[in-house]
């Protein structure tokens, strides 16, 4: 998390603590809504521009606030195991950007399409390619499985639990152009 991020969500907090402070205000009598009153009507003598300007700041850092609760809504938790000197972490997005690039060397497959999954046993990987028509599908997808396999184990020292591929479609071999 940014210096940023922080900052606001201090202050964010620090707002839901005068709000739960009012709250119990009100029910040991006090009332609170006179005093805001008040600071409304003060707000409203100097033409409209302190009170947009506050409300500009308002709007700003609700949005950013919500943008910051759904950045990481999609996103897995990393992997992480211990080394001699410490935990390691590596994000999902690394590993199947790891996992793409391996499959992807494997002769006769386009384009893949990866989802992992930690499992106690070790890493689960969904595999979809598309591959060209004048391959070996059942030789391709034991090339893919392996080389996955080994790039992972070489690379992060993963476990691999297993590896499903789906092979979604035949693809036309890319022409270059050459101009």
């Amino acid at each position: 998390m940014r210096a940023h991020d922080r900052v606001i969500l201090v202050v964010l907090s620090l707002v839901f603590l005068i709000l739960s402070l009012l709250a119990f205000a009100l029910v040991w009598g006090w009332n609170p809504a006179e005093q805001v009153f008040h600071w409304l009507d003060y707000m409203a003598r100097f033409d409209g521009k302190k009170p947009m300007a506050a409300g500009i700041v308002l709007l700003l850092l609700s949005l950013y606030i919500f943008r910051l609760a759904i950045r990481d809504m999609g996103s897995a938790p990393p992997l992480v195991w211990e080394s001699e000197f410490g935990q390691v972490h590596i994000s999902m997005s690394a590993l199947e950007s790891l996992i793409q690039r391996s499959a992807q060397d494997v002769a006769g497959v386009q384009d893949v399409e990866t989802k992992v999954r930690a499992r106690s046993e070790g890493v689960g990987i969904l595999l979809s390619l598309k591959v060209l028509p004048d391959v070996s599908i059942p030789a391709a997808v034991e090339a893919v499985q392996a080389r996955v396999k080994d790039y992972l184990k070489q690379t992060t020292g993963l476990d691999i639990a297993d590896i499903q591929v789906k092979v979604k479609s035949l693809v036309r071999e890319k022409k270059l152009r050459v101009e």
